[in-house]
C-alpha cells in the first residue's frame, strides 16, 4: 500500500489549495493585486506541518502518509465561499446542520458544522458502542495510528499497494473539514440508520472506495484502496461500531 509521500509533495498540495482560494478572491474583485506571504502566515504553516508529521529542513524526516497529508491540508484550508446550508430536511436522518462549499477545479467539499438538528428519532438509529471498527477484514493488521478523542486515524494495509484507512473527527460546532469530492460514482447509503455516501474513484492506476457518514458524535470516513469486495467490507466495518 503506497502510503508515503515526500515533503515537497506535501508543500505543493497545500500551495495548490491556497492558490485556488486566492483565485476565488480575485474573481470576486476583492483583491486587486497579489499579496506577499507574511511572516505570521509562514509561521502558522510551519506549525501545521510540524504537528502533522512534516519535519523542517535540518532534522531527520519521518515517513509521511496520505493520512497526514490529508489532515494537514484540511487544517490549513480555510475561508471557502459559495456556502449553502445542509440540514436534516435535505439529507433525511442526519443529526447535524453544516455549511457545504466547493472549490472549483480542486474537487474538495468543505463542511463547517453548525448545530445539532434535534430531528433524529432515537428509535430510527442505533447506539454507537465503539470509537473505531470492531470488525477488521481477515488478514489485515494495524500498522499506523494517530490522534485521539478529537481525531483518530488508523491504517490497515493489505500489501504495498492496497489497504483500508479509518478517519474519525469529533463534531463540535464550528468544526471545519475538507473531504475529497473527486468521485466517478456516488450513491446514498445508511450506516446504523444515519445517512451517508458511498463513492468510487479511479485515480491513475488505483481504485478508491469510500463511505462517509455523520452520527451524533463523529464525522466518519472509511476508505479502501484496490481492495476486493470493498463496498461490502467497508459497510460491515462501519456497522460494527454500532449495536446490532
Amino acid at each position: 500500500m503506497n502510503r508515503f509521500v515526500s515533503e515537497e509533495e506535501i508543500r505543493e498540495a497545500v500551495k495548490k489549495y491556497v492558490r485556488a482560494e486566492m483565485d476565488i478572491l480575485d474573481k470576486m474583485d476583492i483583491i486587486k493585486e497579489p499579496l506577499p506571504e507574511s511572516e505570521r502566515y509562514k509561521r502558522r504553516i510551519r506549525r501545521v506541518f510540524r504537528k502533522y508529521g512534516y519535519c523542517p529542513p535540518g532534522c531527520e524526516p519521518a515517513p509521511k502518509s496520505r493520512l497526514r497529508v490529508a489532515i494537514a491540508v484540511a487544517a490549513v484550508c480555510v475561508g471557502l465561499f459559495s456556502a449553502v446550508t445542509v440540514g436534516a430536511k435535505i439529507l433525511g436522518i442526519h443529526p447535524w446542520e453544516y455549511q457545504s462549499s466547493h472549490i472549483p477545479g480542486i474537487e474538495k467539499e468543505k463542511r463547517v458544522y453548525q448545530e445539532l438538528t434535534g430531528d433524529v428519532d432515537p428509535d430510527s438509529v442505533k447506539k454507537r458502542i465503539s470509537g473505531e471498527p470492531l470488525y477488521i477484514p481477515e488478514g489485515l493488521k494495524e500498522t499506523e495510528r494517530i490522534g485521539g478523542e478529537k481525531f483518530l486515524g488508523v491504517v490497515w494495509p493489505a500489501d504495498e499497494e492496497s489497504g483500508i484507512v479509518y478517519s474519525r473527527y469529533k463534531i463540535l460546532e464550528g468544526l471545519s473539514v475538507s473531504i475529497d469530492d473527486e468521485s466517478d460514482s456516488e450513491e446514498q447509503i445508511a450506516v446504523a440508520g444515519y445517512i451517508g455516501t458511498y463513492q468510487e474513484q479511479k485515480k491513475e492506476k488505483e481504485k478508491l472506495y469510500r463511505i462517509t457518514w455523520d452520527d451524533k458524535d463523529y464525522l466518519n470516513v472509511l476508505e479502501a484502496t484496490d481492495y476486493p469486495n470493498a463496498k461490502e467490507e467497508l459497510l460491515r466495518m462501519a456497522a460494527s461500531m454500532y449495536e446490532e
